[in-house]
């Protein structure tokens, strides 16, 4: 059915935040903020925080298989290795690519790799392979520009590079997991921003509005009115309610069978550069706070009296 979306709160970042990935066992969010060099950690049931300073500028994160280990993509050439029973950190140290450069921007974990692409401007077109050793291989394929960002399918089969500058989506077979191979290339005119591209185990959603297969990336369908461009600050979400989600100023709603929008409610966590679905509410990354938003409206959200404080009020979002 049509959700309506009611009750917001929302807790300021120490820093601007970069990109959010969520820990369902330990119910909490965790958020990399490079002008900080540190990566918050959000409980997602008091909305408190921690922050974990790192030795160097985060950029994407990913949590282990096992859900025992949070990888950081460090700009100085690293990948962070936190602990998370105890929030150590310890760090593997890349060597240069073949392009000479190793300046790690996203980073994906399948098979029992990690998979690192490297920071825009390094010069750098390719993916690293890391095994769990810390050795792996590093594969120069034509089509993979620097500031690329990584999907990865839920049975890791799949990896999709999403290249924001070159405006291409391009898809790899993961079955020789040290050796992806190419299978698909798709050109795109807007869209291929990974917050504005999102994956379920049917289908590729991408900003401009269309909707591709995840195996071939043959065009599905078309929303309409299309998804909000990223240059609206929006950020785009499925495999939620039996249907997907975009964000502009509004969570705007639209049904998976049809592409059909069929509801919008405004938001104010502008911009909005991240979203995803925690205990079936939706949780948004802003420029600089975390904004979550219920589905129902006999939600109701309870702060602890061992919060040190009350919530800092703002004047465009209610506050329990």
């Amino acid at each position: 059915g049509i959700l309506t979306i009611v009750r917001p709160v929302r807790t300021w970042l120490p820093g601007v935040g970069f990109d959010l990935t969520i820990d369902r066992g330990r119910n909490a969010a965790y958020i990399s903020m490079p002008t900080r060099q540190s990566v918050a950690v959000l409980d997602l049931a008091t909305f408190t925080q921690q922050e974990i300073e790192v030795q160097g500028t985060p950029y994407g994160l990913a949590l282990s298989t096992d859900g025992t280990s949070l990888f950081v993509a460090l700009h100085e050439g690293m990948i962070g290795v936190a602990n998370l029973d105890n929030l150590t950190l310890s760090y593997l140290t890349l060597s240069p690519d073949s392009s000479g450069f190793a300046a790690p921007f996203d980073i994906g974990v399948a098979n029992e790799r990690l998979y690192v692409t490297s920071r825009s401007g390094s010069g750098s077109r390719s993916i690293r392979i890391i095994t769990p050793e810390g050795g792996g291989t590093s594969l120069a394929w034509p089509t993979v520009a620097s500031a690329s960002t990584l999907l990865l399918s839920s049975d890791g089969q799949r990896l999709y590079v999403v290249e924001a500058m070159s405006r291409l989506l391009s898809a790899f077979d993961l079955t020789l997991p040290d050796a992806p191979r190419p299978v698909s290339l798709w050109s795109s005119t807007q869209g291929t921003d990974r917050r504005q591209t999102a994956l379920d185990e049917h289908a590729i959603y991408l900003g401009s509005g269309e909707v591709r297969r995840r195996d071939t990336l043959d065009l599905l369908g078309t929303v309409s009115p299309g998804i909000p461009s990223f240059g609206s600050g929006g950020a785009l979400l499925v495999g939620a309610y039996d249907g997907f989600f975009a964000t502009d100023g509004h969570i705007i709603q639209y049904d998976a069978a049809t592409f059909q929008r069929i509801a919008s409610q405004p938001v104010t966590c502008a911009p909005e550069r991240m979203m995803h679905v925690v205990n079936n509410d939706f949780l948004i990354l802003g420029f600089d706070a975390i904004c979550l938003w219920s589905s129902f409206p006999t939600y109701t959200f309870d702060w602890p009296d061992d919060l040190g404080g009350e919530p800092i009020p703002h004047p465009d979002i209610p506050v329990p």
